[in-house]
């Protein structure tokens, strides 16, 4: 039974995932057809992109999941200085982070600390903890990102001032699909898979990732990815 209901709430939340930018880009395409002003015309096709790319988006996140479920996700490892990657974050999530008029401080201490690791999914990974405490949290968000040398690691705690979650969630959130509410509250905010995938390229990494649960205000992650040794 409780399979079942994963299932059934997976296809619920990816049916709503497509079907929303999807009639967005219908009801833009009706207006095009019928309207010659060039100022709405713009508008409308701005809304096509954006809601396009929201797709290619989702669309993306469900083939990882494949190739993760196959551990055939290809992993292009190089040395990398850490804090290079972590300043690309508040770029890549600057539409989110305004829509909800949040804001994102980093405070990397590792100077020119490398890790062996694939840039682009170590990156996706941390944009998608990130995009949760967006999400999950009220208008004005406060996230921050610190990093930090911890022995032979590097330690990254990803901390908001949000919510929180609840302690009857905190067991289960790194597991496929799972979503920590019983009713429509968070209805278009994804899959439920992007937790278990960044747990899944951390662990890639030979790292490992906790929730504190001690934390007295807001979600903390915990993270430790070994350093390239000097």
């Amino acid at each position: 039974k409780q399979l079942t209901k994963v299932k059934d709430d997976f296809f619920n939340n990816m049916s709503h995932e497509f079907k929303t930018p999807l009639s967005s880009i219908r009801l833009a395409s009706k207006v095009l057809q019928q309207n010659v002003d060039s100022e709405k015309r713009a508008i409308y096709h701005n809304l096509i992109e954006k809601e396009s790319k929201t797709l290619e988006h989702q669309i993306d996140k469900l083939l990882e999941l494949s190739l993760l479920d196959n551990n055939e996700i290809p992993l292009d490892k190089e040395p990398l200085i850490f804090c290079s990657l972590l300043k690309e974050i508040p770029t890549k999530l600057k539409p989110m982070l305004d829509d909800k008029s949040g804001q994102l401080h980093i405070d990397c201490q590792l100077k020119n600390t490398t890790i062996q690791g694939d840039y682009y999914h170590l990156l996706n990974s941390f944009c998608n903890l990130v995009e949760n405490n967006i999400k999950y949290s009220l208008d004005g968000v406060k996230i921050n990102i610190r990093a930090f040398e911890n022995t032979n690691k590097v330690q990254i705690i990803v901390k908001d001032d949000g919510p929180g979650i609840k302690k009857e969630h905190q067991a289960n959130i790194f597991s496929r699909f799972y979503r920590g509410q019983n009713d429509n509250e968070y209805k278009g905010q994804g899959f439920g898979i992007g937790l278990s995938y960044v747990k899944s390229i951390i662990e890639a990494h030979s790292g490992t990732i906790v929730l504190n649960a001690q934390s007295k205000k807001g979600t903390e992650f915990i993270i430790h990815i070994p350093k390239l040794k000097d």
